[in-house]
């Protein structure tokens, strides 16, 4: 049974998501938009949800935004993700931890499918938080 402290960064973390989503939602069809922007918050969204699910279970995690680095800390701990979120890694290079010396991001993001990715992602920890899980 997850603690009220547990609890509470867990719906913290969730409502930080619904804000990404909404952000991701409202933009993803303004061409004046850069493809950064609605993959930095596409990204966060989906990276909040995954950290949300194991918070809950009390599971420490560092900070980082790498979201394959997140799965392989909720598996190392038995938190389930679904394959719809475990595909949503191909995020990961739109992350806040982009500097001037990495690759630079690729300039081709399906808008749609980061949309997509980040409501999906977002479903899913409601879920789990509803379920007390």
């Amino acid at each position: 049974m997850p603690s009220p402290e547990e609890r509470e960064f867990a719906a913290l973390l969730l409502r930080k998501a619904e804000g990404d989503v909404e952000v991701v939602r409202a933009l993803s069809d303004n061409p004046s938009i850069a493809d950064d922007a609605i993959g930095f918050h596409a990204q966060q969204a989906i990276e909040k949800a995954m950290k949300a699910v194991p918070a809950i279970h009390g599971v420490q995690f560092p900070r980082t935004h790498d979201l394959g680095f997140l799965l392989e800390l909720a598996d190392r701990d038995g938190v389930r993700i679904p394959d719809f979120v475990v595909e949503a890694r191909w995020l990961t290079p739109w992350s806040a931890e982009f500097r001037d010396d990495d690759p630079p991001v690729p300039d081709d993001l399906d808008r749609h499918a980061s949309l997509r990715s980040a409501e999906q992602a977002l479903a899913w920890a409601r879920g789990v938080l509803a379920d007390g899980d």
